[in-house]
């Protein structure tokens, strides 16, 4: 899903067979024409199954954008003063696996 000039970038191929074509609105108020598919993320160690619009990001900031729905139904709460949450969770739980805990 990254683009290959981002530095996550880890050349895996993902191939999805079921996927849908939508008309979405952008953050501009223009309708485009997307690729829709389902996938599983992992936030604080829990899979969680959504829906993606796929775009061309390769000219922003972030390569993907968790939409509120899923947030909201994960029961997450965003605090936009931290950053990284998720990642710093999952390096704390791979560590405590480790070290024998």
């Amino acid at each position: 899903l990254l683009d290959p000039a981002h530095p996550a970038h880890d050349g895996q191929e993902l191939v999805f067979r079921q996927f849908e074509e939508r008309e979405v609105r952008n953050s501009f108020g223009q309708v485009q024409r997307r690729y829709v598919i389902r996938a599983v993320i992992e936030l604080f160690g829990r899979p969680l199954e959504a829906e993606f619009s796929l775009s061309n990001r390769a000219d922003l900031r972030f390569p993907v954008l968790l939409g509120r729905a899923l947030l909201q139904s994960g029961g997450f709460v965003v605090d936009v003063a931290r950053r990284n949450l998720s990642y710093k969770f999952n390096q704390r739980q791979q560590r405590g696996r480790a070290g024998g805990k």
